[in-house]
């Protein structure tokens, strides 16, 4: 995708998002909390637009480790992270994750621009609830999230 096609989709999404969201993404009158880790800021910047245009609060990472310390000081309802990062990758950041009691309930889903079939084995062997393949839609990401919080 070009930076023209890029920007234009984030432009698109980000209308759509505005006209979806209502802001109370638990149903109940409490916003729900998406931990966002990824090492490309402009990964991170779309997600972020997207999901608070949709009513969710987002917090944000820009690699696994800091996405485990967010975690685990944040207590999220929803970690979305990448799968191809330096230090600890998202599959490292998952096992961490699910090793600690206050936080192996988090529910998760991986994010990758790779069709590699061994990505998404490993994703659903770590009990991922999804995996949008980048690039992907504001209505695949906010149905990612809403699909995982209900």
């Amino acid at each position: 995708m070009g930076n023209k096609d890029f920007s234009e989709a984030l432009a698109v999404g980000f209308s759509q998002a505005l006209c979806e969201g209502n802001g109370d993404t638990a149903g109940n009158g409490l916003v729900r909390r998406v931990l966002v880790v990824d090492d490309d800021q402009a990964i991170r910047m779309i997600c972020a637009i997207n999901l608070e245009a949709a009513g969710f609060s987002v917090l944000e990472a820009a690699d696994g480790y800091e996405g485990l310390e967010r975690a685990r000081s944040e207590r999220p309802d929803l970690v979305l992270t990448d799968v191809v990062m330096p230090g600890l990758d998202g599959f490292g950041l998952v096992e961490a994750l699910q090793s600690a009691e206050h936080t192996r309930g988090i529910p998760v889903a991986f994010m990758t621009g790779s069709t590699e079939k061994s990505y998404e084995t490993r994703a659903r062997e770590l009990g991922a609830i999804a995996i949008p393949y980048k690039p992907f839609t504001s209505e695949t990401l906010t149905s990612v999230a809403l699909r995982a919080l209900a």
